[in-house]
């Protein structure tokens, strides 16, 4: 599996869907300027994608590791309907 490629794809698909952060300097934390479910699904689809790496790194499975994801997602779609 080829996580670098895959890795710059969601990379680009965050910053064309939903830009870059800004810094709130009263909180010092970086916000988006857009608060909906769009953001939050691309930020969770970020997140999934470096626990698979590490995930991959640490036992060296990471097909494994996307099939049980994918898996997860679908059951979880499903239950929603």
């Amino acid at each position: 599996m080829n996580f670098d490629k895959s890795f710059a794809l969601i990379e680009a698909l965050r910053k064309e869907s939903i830009g870059v952060p800004t810094l709130n300097r009263a909180s010092g934390a970086y916000e988006f300027h857009e608060h909906s479910p769009k953001v939050v699904a691309v930020l969770k689809l970020i997140r999934a994608a470096h626990g698979l790496k590490e995930l991959a790194r640490k036992t060296g499975q990471g097909d494994k590791w996307i099939f049980c994801l994918t898996a997860a997602r679908i059951a979880a779609i499903q239950d929603s309907k």
